[in-house]
């Protein structure tokens, strides 16, 4: 009852993400779009129903940003994608209407490139503009800039999600996040991205048998070598 009261709350407080338009209320609006969706999970679908039509009407008015994708710089863009997911846990297959929307941020931000960087060791570099660096030799370090690695992951974890809850609903999309995922099974710079990619490829390979056997033994020999090479170089046993 006390959920489903500060649910209640928060809705009629949506206003404010429908009407913070403006380039510094963004941040406001993302913020407030997360707190309706935890709050929308934490009640589950028999409350959330009741509204999901008109809160779903505001996420995709702030996806498009007056009939355009959001930069990809916005700062509403990671709460967006955060939010899509609880949505689609809590309405299950209906989302599946909703992926044209959200899937082209989401895709962007699964594919961000890290800066990388080769220094000499006695080098002066600052960790604090957003660089983190590990020694290679007596002479050379090693650095990525982290800027962008959360939101490639946040980004990858909503591809599980979607690929785990929408099974076949998710199959126009599961060709393209193959070749996304395979290649992190190999990204270094961050766990949890390549536990991400580990744990979608059965999820996807599921969500296309109803293709037929032949569609199924193609997306798995193009998973196989990959997936084979990344299992003896890994070494942290969580991913495994």
């Amino acid at each position: 009852v006390e959920s489903k009261n500060v649910y209640e709350a928060v809705v009629s407080t949506q206003s404010t993400g429908e009407n913070a338009n403006d380039k510094e209320l963004r941040l406001l609006r993302g913020k407030t779009i997360e707190c309706i969706s935890l709050i929308g999970l934490a009640v589950g679908k028999e409350v959330f129903l009741s509204d999901a039509e008109q809160i779903m009407n505001m996420l995709l008015k702030a996806q498009t940003d007056d009939g355009e994708q959001l930069e990809a710089d916005d700062p509403q863009v990671s709460y967006m994608i955060s939010a899509w997911a609880r949505m689609c846990k809590i309405i299950g297959p209906q989302f599946t209407a909703y992926l044209p929307v959200v899937m082209p941020p989401l895709l962007r931000a699964a594919q961000i490139k890290p800066e990388v960087a080769l220094v000499d060791s006695d080098d002066q570099v600052d960790e604090d503009e957003g660089w983190e660096f590990v020694p290679l030799s007596d002479q050379q370090k090693f650095g990525v800039k982290t800027a962008g690695l959360e939101d490639k992951n946040t980004a990858c974890q909503m591809l599980v999600c979607y690929a785990r809850e929408l099974k076949e609903g998710f199959a126009g999309y599961t060709e393209q996040v193959v070749r996304i995922m395979v290649p992190l099974l190999k990204f270094y710079f961050h766990d949890l991205i390549r536990s991400a990619a580990a744990e979608s490829l059965p999820f996807l390979l599921e969500s296309v048998k109803h293709k037929g056997d032949d569609y199924v033994r193609d997306m798995w020999n193009y998973i196989c070598p990959e997936l084979f090479k990344s299992l003896q170089t890994e070494m942290e046993p969580d991913i495994l």
